[in-house]
């Protein structure tokens, strides 16, 4: 198997230009289940369905896991691994595929664009459920989470793609965090984080290279967000506020953001 190199994204490869309905939601609270999303939901570009669409693999990599009733009713999954030259390694998983698209098995090598299936037609509209991971290489997992998703072994999808992009093209400056759609700033504690507030969740993002990190935050959704000083004061939809003392690791690389509840 080769290395793994430069790497895409699952729909659209390379670069996704064309995908306007996808990215951005990993990590989202999700009221309906009371979790955490532990990965992306992509559809494809253009107007109508996305049924019957191709997904493609991310980057060359060797087949863990095939099942073309995966996930059951929410339809088929395909994990693979790639393993990059300087030895560090991931798994993409890519769920809600056309049982009959999923030809597949463990043990197969696939080169970055091969396609791996259809999206097919899981019990919500069809999509391409997309992780990347460094733990479940042998089974579907939950797709959700109870907590934050990346203290558990779950990464930031498009935002990994876009390290590992960054990290093999040599002579490259990091210019810009990549922010999710929608998102709005919240503010910045110090020289090398920004905080957003991106749908019911505040992420800090790491100025000198664009990681992307959820706070957890009493581990519940928030509505609005404010920084002042070095506090942080988040409402729930219900109003309540509750504020936050500290600060993020400058970097964001230890995993795992602790804010201290100080008071309601």
């Amino acid at each position: 198997m080769r290395h793994c190199g430069y790497i895409g994204f699952p729909l659209d490869p390379p670069d996704a230009r064309l995908i306007s309905r996808g990215g951005g939601d990993f990590a989202q609270f999700r009221d309906r289940y009371n979790k955490y999303h532990a990965g992306e939901d992509w559809r494809a570009p253009g107007e109508g369905s996305s049924f019957g669409k191709p997904v493609y693999s991310i980057g060359n990599g060797r087949v863990m896991y095939a099942e073309p009733e995966g996930w059951n009713r929410d339809k088929g999954v395909v994990i693979i691994e790639h393993i990059f030259a300087d030895g560090h390694s991931f798994y993409s998983f890519y769920g809600h595929l056309d049982p009959p698209s999923v030809l597949l098995e463990p043990g197969d090598c696939v080169r970055r664009g091969e396609t791996v299936g259809n999206i097919g037609q899981p019990r919500t509209p069809p999509h391409l459920h997309f992780e990347i991971r460094t733990h479940l290489p042998y089974q579907p997992g939950p797709g959700y989470w109870p907590e934050d998703p990346t203290l558990a072994g779950w990464l930031p999808p498009s935002q990994t793609i876009w390290n590992e992009r960054m990290t093999a093209a040599p002579g490259v400056v990091w210019l810009r965090p990549f922010i999710p759609s929608g998102a709005s700033p919240v503010g910045q504690p110090d020289e090398t984080t920004l905080l957003l507030r991106d749908g019911e969740q505040v992420v800090a993002v790491g100025l000198a290279d664009g990681r992307w990190q959820p706070l957890v935050l009493d581990g519940q959704p928030v509505n609005s967000a404010l920084l002042a000083g070095d506090l942080l004061v988040a409402a729930g939809s219900q109003g309540k506020c509750a504020r936050f003392a500290g600060r993020p690791p400058p970097l964001i690389l230890c995993g795992r953001l602790i804010w201290a509840s100080v008071g309601r």
